[in-house]
């Protein structure tokens, strides 16, 4: 693992070139959606960083912006319109079926205009997922020791927390949750109406908030399509290990 980050460029003969950012106290850098810009993390100390927004050229990154400071291993995310950006902060392993799996303890949402906070939760927070409205955050978390997982809507303007359902996740979901951050942009879980979500696994017996449907026959690891509105339901549409939606 190398601390060096490049710019590929495809516009024209394609090159390939270092643009002087070392780090390795985050995980991806994050585009942002709407301008040649992005955002990374530099280290503070050993176990702290700050982050940054630059613009970038085919020469490299320019002027580079502070946003905040974060401990190490901390994921970014924008919204597709550019106008906000997620934080997961506070990360540190725990242990999730026998292994490791790190775990963010505070997640934070800011304007991009000035980069000041208009939101914060926290929780132990696998991965998030930015609806394609920009209005909600779904995520997952570790809600107890019983080997669950749970699904959580949170919408940004009202800071409301809806717990939707528990689950164990498909080994396969597992590793997209793992590495949610750079699936996110190109593997949607959100359907394009910010409605839907589509996720595989196993749902549990206890402490389901989404209501959910007998079906006979339908045992084992199944994709499920979840409605995130008034009705809150979640329904298996096949057997399978991960689903995606269509972009449009």
């Amino acid at each position: 693992r190398s601390d060096d980050h490049f710019l590929v460029n495809t516009d024209g003969p394609l090159t390939v070139k270092q643009i002087g950012v070392n780090s390795l106290s985050y995980r991806v850098p994050a585009w942002r959606p709407v301008e040649k810009a992005i955002t990374f993390a530099r280290e503070i100390d050993a176990s702290n960083s700050r982050i940054y927004f630059a613009p970038v050229t085919p020469d490299g990154v320019g002027e580079a912006i502070p946003i905040t400071d974060a401990v190490s291993d901390s994921a970014f995310q924008w919204t597709r319109d550019g106008s906000k950006l997620a934080i997961a902060d506070s990360s540190n392993a725990v242990l999730y079926l026998g292994g490791p799996t790190l775990v963010f303890r505070e997640l934070k949402i800011l304007d991009s205009s000035d980069f000041s906070e208009i939101a914060m939760l926290r929780d132990n927070i696998i991965a998030y997922f930015w609806s394609p409205d920009g209005t909600k955050i779904a995520y997952v978390s570790i809600p107890d020791g019983r080997g669950n997982l749970r699904w959580t809507l949170f919408d940004i303007e009202s800071g409301v927390r809806t717990p939707l359902v528990d689950f164990v996740p498909s080994s396969d979901q597992m590793t997209m949750f793992q590495f949610f951050d750079q699936y996110a942009y190109s593997h949607c879980l959100w359907s394009p109406d910010s409605q839907f979500l589509v996720f595989a696994g196993t749902l549990s017996e206890q402490a389901v908030t989404a209501s959910y449907s007998a079906h006979p026959g339908h045992t084992g690891i199944h994709v499920f399509v979840m409605d995130t509105g008034r009705t809150l339901s979640v329904e298996p549409i096949a057997t399978g290990t991960l689903g995606f939606w269509s972009p449009i």
